[in-house]
C-alpha cells in the first residue's frame, strides 16, 4: 500500500493542497491558505461550518504578526465575516517571537473556533491578566486545543467552559489557574509536565482522570472542586501541596504514586464530608507508606495523607480528615 503526501502549487492564487492516501478510494485533501483573500474565498463556499458540531477544517499559512493584511487580527475578522465555525490549524504560521498570544482584548471571530493547533513556534502560550481577562477570553466554542508549547501561561484557559481535549506532548509547567474553570475538560495528555501549578485544574468537574507521568510538583488546590474525579497517577510526584483534593465530592478515589511517599502539605482533602480513597504504590514500597490507618490519632503516613502532613521523614501536625476512609494497597502487576 502507497502512502502519497504532496504539496503542489495551483492556479488559483497560490493556494497549496496536501493529499494524504493510503486507499485510492479515499483521499483526504487539506488547503494551505496563504492570504486573507483566499481565506474569504475559501470560507465562502466551503460546506459546512454552520454549526459547531460541524466545523470547516482551515489551515492556513500567515504571519500572524503582520498587521498589513495577513495577521491574527484579519484573520479573526475573516473567521467573523464568514460567520462559520471552524477547525483552525496555525501549525505554519510565523509569529513575532516565541509566546503564543491570542489578544484578549478582541474578540472578534474567537467563537467560532471549534478546535486549534498552534504555530509549530511556539514555545510558550502567554499569562492572562487576571479572572476576568484569561488569555483565551471569548474562545466560547473551543473544544480541543494542541500545542508544543513547553509552558502555559497563568490563567491561560481559565473559564473556557466548551474545553473537553488538551493534547500538550512538550508542556513541562502548568501555570496557576491555567485550566481552571474548565467544566467540560475531559481528557489531558500531559507526557512531560513535571509542574502542576496552584488550581491548574480546580473546578475541572467533569474530569475523571489523570496521569501526568512525572509531574513532580502538584500545587496547592490542583484539583480542587473536581467532583468528577476518580483516578490520579502520579508515580513521579515528589509533593504534594496542601488542599491538592479539596471538596472533591463523595465519589471514590484512586491516587497511584511511586517508590517514595511524596512530601505532603496539610489538609489535602479539606472539606470532604466523605469518601473512600485507596492510594496505590509499587509492591516493594508497602514498607515505606506503612499500614492503612485505622484511626485518626497514629503518626503513620496515610494519616499524613487524610490531612496530617509529611515533610519527607515525619508526620506534621495538621488535622486529619477523618471523613477519609484510606487504603494503601500494592499495585497490580
Amino acid at each position: 500500500m502507497v502512502v502519497t503526501n504532496t504539496i503542489a502549487d495551483n492556479d488559483d492564487g497560490g493556494v497549496k493542497t496536501q493529499s494524504l492516501s493510503s486507499n485510492p478510494a479515499k483521499i483526504t485533501v487539506t488547503i494551505y491558505l496563504p492570504d486573507i483573500a483566499a481565506i474569504e474565498a475559501y470560507l465562502a463556499v466551503a460546506p459546512g461550518g454552520g454549526t459547531a458540531e460541524v466545523p470547516i477544517l482551515l489551515t492556513v499559512i500567515l504571519d500572524l504578526a503582520d498587521s498589513g493584511g495577513n495577521g491574527w487580527a484579519d484573520l479573526l475578522g475573516a473567521i467573523n465575516t464568514a460567520g462559520k465555525y471552524v477547525e483552525l490549524n496555525l501549525s505554519y504560521c510565523t509569529m513575532s517571537g516565541t509566546e503564543f498570544d491570542p489578544d484578549n482584548s478582541v474578540s472578534t471571530g474567537k467563537s467560532k473556533i471549534v478546535s486549534l493547533i498552534l504555530p509549530d513556534t511556539a514555545t510558550s502560550i502567554k499569562a492572562g491578566a487576571d479572572y476576568d481577562n484569561p488569555t483565551f477570553k471569548n474562545f466560547t466554542n473551543l473544544k480541543s486545543v494542541s500545542s508544543g508549547a513547553v509552558t502555559i501561561g497563568y490563567r491561560a484557559f481559565q473559564n473556557c467552559t466548551a474545553l473537553k481535549t488538551l493534547d500538550l506532548p512538550a508542556v513541562q509547567a502548568i501555570g496557576e489557574y491555567a485550566f481552571s474553570g474548565c467544566t467540560s475538560l475531559e481528557t489531558v495528555s500531559l507526557p512531560k509536565a513535571t509542574i502542576i501549578g496552584t488550581m491548574a485544574f480546580s473546578y475541572c468537574t467533569s474530569l475523571k482522570t489523570i496521569s501526568p507521568p512525572i509531574a513532580a510538583t502538584i500545587g496547592n488546590s490542583a484539583f480542587l472542586g473536581c467532583t468528577g474525579l476518580s483516578s490520579v497517577s502520579l508515580p513521579a510526584a515528589t509533593r504534594i501541596d496542601g488542599y491538592a483534593f479539596m471538596s472533591t465530592g463523595t465519589g471514590a478515589l484512586t491516587v497511584t504514586l511511586g517508590a517514595v511517599p511524596p512530601e505532603l502539605e496539610t489538609e489535602l482533602f479539606h472539606a470532604v464530608t466523605a469518601k473512600s480513597v485507596i492510594v496505590k504504590v509499587p509492591a516493594g514500597a508497602l514498607g515505606s507508606y506503612g499500614s492503612s490507618p485505622t484511626n485518626t490519632t497514629n503518626d503513620n503516613w496515610g494519616n499524613a495523607f487524610r490531612g496530617g502532613g509529611w515533610d519527607g521523614e515525619s508526620y506534621l501536625t495538621g488535622k486529619v480528615n477523618s471523613n477519609i476512609t484510606l487504603t494503601i494497597e500494592a499495585e497490580t502487576p
